[in-house]
């Protein structure tokens, strides 16, 4: 079994129920070379107080200091010292948080997802926003309340350690009752991990619970792992058995009606097809139509690697244009509300 198995069975064993609440945020801001200061990253749009219209932006709060481009000289990563930034509709500024990861920030100009969340029960929206680590990504958490951009304190830590796979965002692993867990494994070979419990005293979050556990001794998937349950509450036995049954067929429908819907940079069909209609002209707005140029195009889906629960899937569609021999994805995530799966984030990878 691999050690990305591993730890995704790890990570199944500790999240009881997760809030499954992720907003949708389609971060496309296209920037070129010569990144200068003031220059929006991403943004993505939030609530404020009165149920008003905002917009959270990472922006650089400085000339960058370094830029990664591809083959093709087109920017992919920027690093320098960011800030975060609340705007309200009339686009003034309503915070700034510029609290991050000191000089040596660094982070992608493509799109990636934003994962919001309330891990101290406050009824506020919170976020995790990850840099790459020694040992896996090192996450600081931040939270919208009060139209402020603040960051929740972590007692004697200055972030949360989390192994194994890992991005600029993730859902933080949670039982539902307020705070959050982290997988960490022990040196640089995940022969054992670390299980954090993270709890909220009203003023920070603390280490209430710690335990070592030797990833060899879990061997059998199948103890672990949350199968996709049918109508009648039976797994199914196998992706065909899913993919080609009535619930499977409305999954695939939605995910390649989405996919094409960003691939044509069609706002309205994307919306049909999202847990927030709204959130489709974010994820357009910066796009063109290139469906016409796709050679090849390959729906990417197992069991093991995107099934996260009985009600959420990962997957994605692998594709190349006339233009380009090397591969794209439109990554997404579907969530089954209502016995109707739908698109909670969708995005193009390269």
């Amino acid at each position: 079994m691999s050690k990305k198995s591993l730890f995704k069975i790890i990570a199944t064993i500790i999240s009881l129920f997760c809030f499954n609440v992720p907003t949708f945020a389609e971060m496309t801001q296209n920037i070129t070379p010569g990144v200068a200061a003031d220059t929006v990253i991403w943004e993505t749009p939030v609530n404020l107080t009165g149920g008003k219209n905002g917009t959270l932006q990472l922006v650089c709060a400085e000339d960058v200091i370094n830029e990664d481009t591809n083959a093709k000289g087109k920017l992919t990563d920027v690093e320098g010292r960011f800030e975060l930034r609340l705007i309200d509709a009339d686009k003034r500024t309503m915070s700034v948080n510029n609290d991050l990861f000191g000089f040596a920030g660094h982070f992608p100009v493509t799109n990636f997802e934003i994962f919001f969340d309330d891990y101290n029960s406050d009824g506020c929206m919170d976020f995790a926003l990850g840099q790459p680590a020694d040992n896996g990504w090192a996450y600081k958490i931040f939270t919208v309340k009060n139209d402020k951009i603040l960051a929740l304190p972590i007692e004697n830590q200055a972030s949360v350690m989390i192994s194994g796979g890992g991005y600029y965002s993730r859902r933080l692993d949670t039982g539902g009752l307020g705070g959050f867990c982290a997988v960490e494994y022990e040196g640089y070979t995940p022969d054992e991990c670390v299980i954090k419990t993270y709890a909220w005293d009203g003023t920070q979050f603390f280490v209430s619970e710690e335990n070592t556990q030797p990833l060899v001794q879990i061997t059998d998937i199948s103890d672990y792992f949350v199968p996709l349950l049918s109508d009648e509450g039976t797994p199914y036995k196998n992706e065909e058995a899913f993919l080609y049954s009535q619930e499977g067929v409305q999954f695939r429908k939605t995910a390649y009606g989405a996919a094409k819907a960003l691939l044509t940079a069609d706002a309205e069909s994307l919306a049909r097809h999202l847990v927030n209609p709204g959130s489709a002209v974010y994820a357009v707005r910066h796009l063109t139509d290139i469906f016409d140029e796709i050679t090849l195009m390959t729906f990417k889906f197992s069991f093991e690697d995107s099934v996260v629960s009985e009600k959420e899937i990962i997957t994605s569609y692998e594709f190349a244009t006339k233009n380009d021999d090397s591969y794209s994805y439109v990554s997404m995530t579907l969530l089954k509300i209502d016995g109707v799966w739908k698109v909670s984030f969708i995005g193009l990878e390269k």
